[in-house]
């Protein structure tokens, strides 16, 4: 959800200058969305943590720990390019800002 809200931030970000609610309202929701996926960090950190010492105990706890350290690492990947994106809205003449080939070029 998060990635989609900043899309949905950079692409309107120009026309929702113009209409403060709107804007608080799209910020918002943001904001919420990225708590509730760092709300996933530490319950995952910890369970990350709890199977560390799995790999002397068995194929079905070292697998577990693999399943819970990639999703870890898939979390903490999308909060920070969700961040890179709102970044990119400051720095980026467009306002857009490509994760592969960088800032897109203005339309006007």
């Amino acid at each position: 959800h998060g990635w989609l809200k900043v899309s949905l931030l950079v692409v309107t970000f120009r026309t929702l200058k113009a209409d403060p609610g709107a804007m608080a309202s799209l910020a918002l929701a943001l904001v919420s969305g990225i708590y509730t996926a760092a709300m996933l960090l530490p319950n995952q950190c910890r369970t990350v943590h709890y199977l560390w010492g799995g790999w002397s105990c068995g194929w079905t706890r070292a697998f577990f720990f693999c399943q819970r350290l990639g999703v870890l690492a898939i979390v903490i990947g999308v909060l920070l390019a969700c961040a890179l994106r709102c970044l990119g809205i400051a720095i980026c003449p467009s306002g857009m800002l490509n994760l592969t080939s960088g800032c897109v070029p203005s339309n006007q």
